[in-house]
C-alpha cells in the first residue's frame, strides 16, 4: 500500500467511495495515524469511527483539510462575510480589517490583511517659485508620486505663493520643483 502522508490530529474530507455500507461520503473526520500507510478516525467531536464490517473502499478520495491561522474566534464565524473570485477570497467582518485568503498551490495559501490606500510616501523637499509680481492672487500646489504599477502616494503638504498677480490676467510662470 502506497504512504498517506497524513499526520495525527489533521482533517480529512472522504468523497465518492463505494461499497462501505454505511458511508462516510461527505463527511469531515480526524486522522491519527496507526502506520505509513493505515489510519484510525474519529468524528468531529472525537467519538471514534468504527470501519468494521463495511467492507473495503474502493475508489473515491481521501483529502486533507487544509489548516491556516486566521485572527476569528469561534464565536464569531457567524459575522464572517466573503466574496471568491478563482484563487482569492475576501473575508470581512465588523470587528477585523478586512483579509485576503489567496492559494498559492493545494498547501500553500497565505491570508494577508488589506490595505487600502498608498504605501507610497509622499515626496519631499519640494518647493514653487514664480515669474510674477506682487499682487492679489494666491496658488497652492501640492505633489504627488507614481510608481510604475500606477499606485499614487500622499500628496505634499502644500506649496504656496501669496499675494502675488493672478496668473489668469498676467502672463508669468509659477514653477514646482
Amino acid at each position: 500500500m502506497a504512504p498517506h502522508g497524513y499526520s495525527d490530529g489533521q482533517w480529512v474530507f472522504i468523497d465518492d467511495t463505494t461499497v462501505q455500507t454505511p458511508t462516510l461520503n461527505d463527511q469531515y473526520y480526524i486522522v491519527f495515524v496507526t502506520g505509513p500507510s493505515a489510519f484510525t478516525m474519529t468524528d468531529l467531536q472525537g467519538n471514534v469511527i468504527d470501519t468494521s464490517g463495511r467492507g473495503v473502499a474502493v475508489g473515491g478520495t481521501t483529502s486533507r483539510v487544509y489548516k491556516i491561522d486566521t485572527p476569528y474566534q469561534a464565536e464569531e464565524l457567524a459575522q464572517l462575510k466573503f466574496a471568491q473570485n478563482v484563487d482569492r477570497m475576501v473575508l470581512t467582518h465588523p470587528n477585523y480589517p478586512p483579509y485576503e485568503l489567496r492559494l498559492i498551490t493545494a498547501a500553500n495559501w497565505t491570508l494577508n490583511a488589506i490595505s487600502f490606500g498608498s504605501s507610497l510616501t509622499a515626496p519631499t523637499g519640494g518647493g514653487v517659485t514664480t515669474t510674477l509680481a506682487a499682487g492679489n492672487a494666491n496658488y497652492a500646489y501640492v505633489v504627488t508620486s507614481v510608481d510604475v504599477t500606477g499606485q499614487e502616494s500622499a500628496p505634499t503638504a502644500h506649496l504656496t505663493l501669496a499675494a502675488i498677480q493672478d496668473i489668469r490676467t498676467t502672463a508669468g510662470t509659477n514653477t514646482i520643483a
